[in-house]
């Protein structure tokens, strides 16, 4: 939100939902993108100068991380 002379705006810095140009790729090229786009941020989030670790919830979503982790 923004205010200006006792205005106040909102204003959205997010866009919710895909691209008409991913809707209109193949459910197999969406999954391919999808893995591409997680296995990118999990790689990215792994490098430190620490060991690291990942607190699995049970749920998919930490599953499917953990998995991508173990790959690099």
């Amino acid at each position: 939100m923004r205010s200006r002379a006792g205005h106040i705006q909102e204003i959205a810095w997010y866009q919710l939902g895909p691209s008409q140009d991913v809707i209109d790729l193949s459910p197999s090229d969406q999954s391919d993108i999808l893995r591409s786009c997680i296995s990118t941020a999990t790689q990215n989030r792994l490098i430190a100068d620490v060991p690291i670790a990942a607190f699995l919830s049970g749920g998919i979503d930490s599953t499917i991380i953990a998995a991508m982790a173990c790959q690099y």
